[in-house]
């Protein structure tokens, strides 16, 4: 059974202390082409909304990160990432409403992620890199 209420939450949060955005590395030794993948994440000081995230949805990671020489505070992060990052943004799409631009860039992405490619052609890796952009222009 769905639960509005909660994904609705976890919406809102996502949309305000969360990240929605598509991550590209180079991979050396793994071929020429630029890896992109799907990502969503969520910090809070709060571990137990942290938990709340990463418990409901069973997929992702927890990390803690320590106090930085600004602050004395540590704070945690839930983070997703492919496919699972995929599976969580289609579940909380309905109810974001400031993330929802940089979340159809992703579905976008896993869309185009369903051929499967040895080399990927050069139209593919520039199609990838516009949507890669879409979102660092989003971001900025």
């Amino acid at each position: 059974m769905v639960d509005n209420n909660r994904l609705a939450y976890i919406a809102g949060l996502v949309d305000g202390e969360g990240y929605i955005g598509i991550k590209k590395d180079q991979v050396k030794g793994r071929g020429v082409n630029p890896v992109f993948y799907e990502r969503i994440s969520v910090a809070s000081n709060n571990k137990d909304i942290i938990d709340f995230i990463s418990d409901f949805f069973a997929v992702g990671k927890i990390y803690l990160h320590k106090h930085s020489k600004l602050s004395k505070k540590c704070y945690w992060s839930w983070e997703a990432s492919n496919l699972k990052a995929v599976e969580v943004i289609k579940k909380i799409y309905r109810f974001l409403r400031i993330k929802k631009p940089e979340a159809d860039l992703v579905l976008e992405l896993s869309r185009n992620k369903i051929k499967k490619y040895g080399t990927l052609p050069k139209e593919v890796v520039e199609y990838r890199e516009k949507l890669y952009q879409g979102i660092k222009d989003i971001h900025n």
